[in-house]
Formats: structure tokens, C-alpha cells, sequence
């Protein structure tokens, strides 16, 4: 071109057909590399693939050898602790196995080389385990020359064979990879030619890329103009979106104050502390009142610190249940002490919490239970002024109608004598629950001496049966001693455990149906013995279980019950035998029959090693 001279308009059509030729060797050129590319990422991810697989292969080799291993030192160990330990090794090594093979299990395999030898593989394996699960079975049972003869003669050359046969898979990929990576050196020698040729071209197509630019550039802002109008509308919607959360923040936290407000100033006590170091966080209004501490001061105190009969130790063991998962909640009684040093008997409510992502904590509702307290001393002092009142005159009463029914006024008609029976009855049962009221009184206020000595308890339950015969034949019941005490010995009060003993054998006697047997048995581990009563009665119904040994408690409490009885010998023989060192305690299935056992340690000198 004659220089000076522009660019004629007939000779566009031929920059144009340059410019779409060019193009067409630049697409060429871009397709060969973008194919060379492809191949090369395939054998990348095929290298990565036997890679990974190698990994799993790897670790299923060491769980295999780390498992023979544990198994040989199992089959050689005679030590039942360490047999223990490698037994839990040996399940973990199965497991991380039986993990790589369910992910071998899951490969699809590109080569029927590939696929015969982990068929070869799992073959192996499947024919192996079992094998192996029998040398553990014969170790652990104590059969070591079986265990050491499958182990030597079965399990060790499958062991082999699997070592053997995953050398193979390795020894596969790797010729697999050596192969894939030399074809992707040739590969990549081609595909730098390329390069080479497309950046050649590249230089050419740079003042027409420019134009490209340049236009693409104008597109470009006008489309972020019309961003900016859009993220200016977007902005807009956000501060509508913040506005509203702001809104529904501060009705929320408005609730929440409401809340915190409601619960500071209920009567009853609130203490929350930590579940860890048993330190509170929280106290409410009410708490602050009880024990006369200040919100700070109570907040850098334990919450054993304000219960002058429970220490640390104590209060762990008593919140320990609640921590394992036993019990969801607990009820107790106990004192707090105010700042002052006056002493307040409470009713807790404890209740443990560990929601997900928080701190666990404890949540205790405290009641002041003084007036209930008051009203108790006010009524144990009435029963026993009632019952100290009635037991003189009931006895002249029960003694003179005792006379008149023997005849020693002489023979009355058949209607006074059944009236005298009655009478005489009734005189008896009074006697009896006045007796009851005074021995609990006297329990309650520890006025009851315990003779506790060590003695044989075999004699004790014979003739605690022999004394319930009389009593248990008036209901047509029958009394078997199943399963004596043998030589065991007890440190107890005797006439107390016979109370004991009593009150669970006339029980049984008469809630049993007629033609029955209450069966009493014995029976005992290396601490402590434990005599069991069986009736074959109506059972306990499950609402009752809770109140059973708390006085005046009784399942079928109307004026028409069947059986009489005053409701306090339950709760009488939980006081004696937590008095004697002992525990007393029940099952029943409404239906079926119940069963009352007591416990007691064992004296020393039985206790067996």
C-alpha cells in the first residue's frame, strides 16, 4: 500500500475475510489444546484414582497386619486384662477393614485386570475372616492350643495370600501410572508446541483483540451502570430488611426482659449454677430474700456453700444421678443457711440441663417449707397427746373386753358374744395404731434405743416366720422358707428386725388370695445379705410406687377397703432399717405379686474375698 494513502473501502471485505481466517486457525489451534488438555486431566484423574485407591488399599493392608498382629498377641497372652485391651485393638482394626473394603466394594473398575484382582482380593479376604473370628473365639476362651493351631495352620496362610495377592494390585498400578504419566510427557511436549504456535498467532490478533476490547469495554460499562442502579435498589431493600430485624430484635429482647423481670420477683427461689464448678450465674429476687446475701456476693458462691449439711462432696454425689443420665430430675429436703446464720428448711427441686451448643447447667427451685414444718411438729405433737391419752384408757377397755368374751362374767348369748368379738377386735386394731403412732413419734425424734449386735441372721427369720404362722392362717396363707441365710451374720437389733420382718410377712399374708404361699428367701454377695418376701397378691399399682413408704399410705385409701391396717408400718420399717445401716425396697407388677426385700451389710468376718 502507497504510503500516505488510508485504507480503501473496497479492500475491508479482505481485512474482514483475514480477520475471520485468522479466527479460524485461532479456533484450531484453541480446540487441539483445549482436546490436549482434556486427555491430560484424564490420565490426571485416572494417576489420581489409582492414587486414592492405593491410600485405601494402604490402609486396609495396615488394618489387616495390625489386626494379625493383635491376634497373634491375643492367642500368646494369657493375661486377662491385657486380652481385654487387645481384644477392643483388635475390634478397632476390624472395623477401619471392613471400612476399606466397603469403599473398594463401592469402585467401578476400568480394566478386567483391575477387577480380577480385587475379586482375587475380596475372595481372600471373605474366606479369611472367619478363619480368623475362630482363632479369637478359641483365645478368648481360654483355648490357646486350639487358637494357636488355627492361627499357625489357617489363619497364617491366608494372611499371606492377602499380603501376596494386595502386592499385585501395587505392583499393578504402579506399571498402570508408569505408563499414564510417560504418555502424559508426550502429551505435554505436543500440547508446548501448541503453545507455541497459538502464541504466535496471538501477536497477530492483537490490534483487532484491541478493537474487541475496546468495544467490549463500552459494553461493559454501561452494564455496570445498570449494576450500580440495581445494587442502589438492592441497598435500599437491605436497610428495609435491617429496619425490620432491628424491630422484631427489640420486641424479642423486650419479651426477654419481661421474662427475666416475671422470674426475678416470683416468690419462690430460683438458683441456676454451673453443672462443672457449681458456681451460680443466676439468682432471683426471691433467693436474694432467703439467704440475705447480696446479687454479687451469691454470684461468686457455690451452690453447696448457702447448705451448712451438705458439702461438696455430699452435694456431687447427691447431683451425680443427674449427670449420668438416671434421673431427670430430683426432689429433696434440706436447710439453707441465711447470711445472718438462722438455719431455713427448704424443699429443692433440681433439674439438669445440656441443650446443644450451650453450657450444661443446673436449674433449682427452692420453697421455704418453715410454716410446713410448723404444721408438722403441730400435728406429731397431737397424735402423740391424742395417742399418749387414748393408750391408758384403751388398754382398761380392751383388757375388760378381753375378760367378757373368755366368760369371766360369765356365758352371754350368742348376739353379745359376736357383739364382744367385734368390740374386742376393734379394741385390738386401736391398740395397734396407737402403738404405731408412738413408735413413729419416737423415731422421728430419735428416742428409740437401737442394741445393736452381731449375731446370726438364719435364727432370726425362722422365727420371724414361726411368730406370722398363727396370724397367716387366718387368711388360709401358707409361709415357706425357700433360701436360708446360712452362716451369715449381721450387727442388728433383733427386736427391731423382727418388726421389720413382721410387718413384710403379715403384709404379704394378707393381701395374698386365700390358698396362697408367701415365700421368704435369702440370698447374698461379698458385702451385704438380702431377705426377700414374694406374694402372689394384687400387686402395687404404679401410681402408689412414689408414696408407698411415706406414712399414712395407702393404695386403696376409701372407707370400704378390704384390708384394714394403719398405714405407718411401711414407713416404720424404712426408719428402722436406715437406723440399722440397712436399706429397704420393693418390686411389683400390678397382678403378679409383689416382692419387699431389705438389705444389710454382711459382718466382716462373712464377707467373702
Amino acid at each position: 500500500m502507497p504510503k500516505g494513502k488510508s485504507i480503501s473501502w473496497p479492500r475491508l471485505p479482505f481485512l474482514y475475510f483475514a480477520f475471520l481466517l485468522i479466527l479460524v486457525v485461532m479456533g484450531s489451534m484453541v480446540v487441539f489444546a483445549l482436546e490436549r488438555v482434556s486427555i491430560l486431566n484424564a490420565r490426571t484423574v485416572l494417576i489420581q484414582q489409582s492414587g486414592e485407591r492405593s491410600q485405601v488399599l494402604h490402609r486396609m493392608r495396615d488394618a489387616v497386619r495390625e489386626r494379625f498382629i493383635r491376634l497373634n498377641l491375643i492367642t500368646l497372652s494369657e493375661d486377662p486384662f491385657l486380652l481385654d485391651e487387645l481384644r477392643i485393638a483388635f475390634d478397632l482394626f476390624a472395623s477401619r477393614f471392613m471400612v476399606a473394603r466397603e469403599q473398594i466394594d463401592g469402585y467401578s473398575f476400568r480394566t478386567s485386570q483391575e477387577m480380577a484382582l480385587f475379586e482375587e482380593l475380596r475372595g481372600m479376604t471373605t474366606h479369611g475372616s472367619p478363619i480368623l473370628q475362630a482363632v479369637l473365639d478359641a483365645a478368648l476362651a481360654n483355648d490357646h492350643i486350639q487358637a494357636r493351631t488355627l492361627l499357625i495352620e489357617q489363619a497364617m496362610p491366608v494372611q499371606m495370600g492377602v499380603m501376596t495377592q494386595m502386592d499385585q494390585i501395587f505392583e499393578y498400578y504402579d506399571a498402570q501410572n508408569s505408563r499414564s504419566i510417560a504418555a502424559m510427557e508426550q502429551e505435554l511436549l505436543q500440547t508446548q508446541q501448541a503453545i507455541w504456535i497459538l502464541a504466535f498467532i496471538q501477536v497477530l490478533l492483537v490490534l483487532l483483540i484491541s478493537g474487541w476490547v475496546i468495544q467490549r469495554t463500552r459494553l461493559q460499562h454501561n452494564e455496570m451502570r445498570q449494576e450500580i442502579r440495581l445494587r442502589q435498589r438492592s441497598e435500599q431493600a437491605l436497610r428495609r430488611a435491617k429496619d425490620e430485624l432491628e424491630q422484631r430484635v427489640e420486641e424479642r429482647t423486650s419479651e426477654l426482659n419481661r421474662f427475666k423481670s416475671t422470674l426475678d420477683r416470683t416468690l419462690d427461689c430460683v438458683f441456676m449454677f454451673d453443672a462443672r464448678e457449681m458456681v451460680f450465674f443466676y439468682v432471683n429476687e426471691g433467693s436474694l430474700r432467703q439467704v440475705g446475701y447480696s446479687q454479687d456476693e451469691l454470684l461468686g458462691m457455690h451452690a453447696y456453700d448457702i447448705k451448712p449439711d451438705i458439702d461438696e462432696t455430699k452435694f456431687r454425689a447427691l447431683v451425680a444421678p443427674l449427670l449420668s443420665g438416671e434421673r431427670p430430675s430430683l426432689t429433696f429436703e434440706t436447710v439453707h443457711q441465711h447470711k445472718q446464720g438462722q438455719l431455713i428448711p427448704v424443699e429443692i427441686f433440681l433439674q439438669y440441663m445440656a441443650p446443644e451448643g450451650e453450657p450444661a447447667r443446673f436449674v433449682a427451685i427452692v420453697r421455704d417449707i418453715s410454716e410446713r414444718k410448723r404444721i408438722e411438729r403441730m400435728k406429731n405433737e397431737f397424735i402423740s397427746t391424742v395417742s399418749h391419752e387414748l393408750r391408758t384408757p384403751l388398754t382398761s377397755i380392751s383388757g375388760a373386753l378381753g375378760l367378757i368374751a373368755g366368760g369371766a362374767l360369765g356365758e352371754l348369748s350368742p348376739q353379745a358374744n359376736s357383739m364382744i368379738a367385734i368390740a374386742y377386735k376393734n379394741s385390738q386394731r386401736l391398740g395397734y395404731l396407737i402403738n404405731d403412732l408412738l413408735d413413729m413419734e419416737k423415731l422421728m425424734a430419735g428416742k428409740i434405743r437401737f442394741d445393736l449386735c452381731v449375731q446370726p441372721l438364719q435364727p432370726l427369720l425362722e422365727q420371724a416366720i414361726q411368730d406370722n404362722r398363727a396370724y397367716a392362717d387366718q387368711f388360709n396363707v401358707r409361709l415357706r422358707l425357700s433360701h436360708g441365710a446360712g452362716k451369715a451374720q449381721v450387727r442388728v437389733d433383733a427386736q427391731r428386725l423382727h418388726q421389720v420382718l413382721t410387718n413384710l410377712i403379715s403384709n404379704a399374708a394378707k393381701f395374698s388370695p386365700e390358698d396362697a404361699e408367701v415365700v421368704i428367701s435369702a440370698s447374698s454377695d461379698k458385702n451385704s445379705v438380702c431377705v426377700a418376701v414374694r406374694d402372689r397378691g394384687p400387686g402395687i399399682p404404679a401410681e402408689f410406687h412414689e408414696r408407698i413408704f411415706q406414712k399414712f399410705s395407702q393404695a386403696d385409701a376409701s372407707d370400704t377397703r378390704q384390708k384394714g391396717g394403719s398405714g405407718l408400718g411401711l414407713a416404720i420399717s424404712r426408719e428402722l432399717m436406715e437406723r440399722m445401716g440397712g436399706r429397704i425396697g420393693f418390686d411389683s407388677t400390678p397382678g403378679k405379686g409383689s416382692i419387699f426385700y431389705i438389705e444389710l451389710a454382711l459382718h466382716a468376718g462373712d464377707k467373702q474375698g
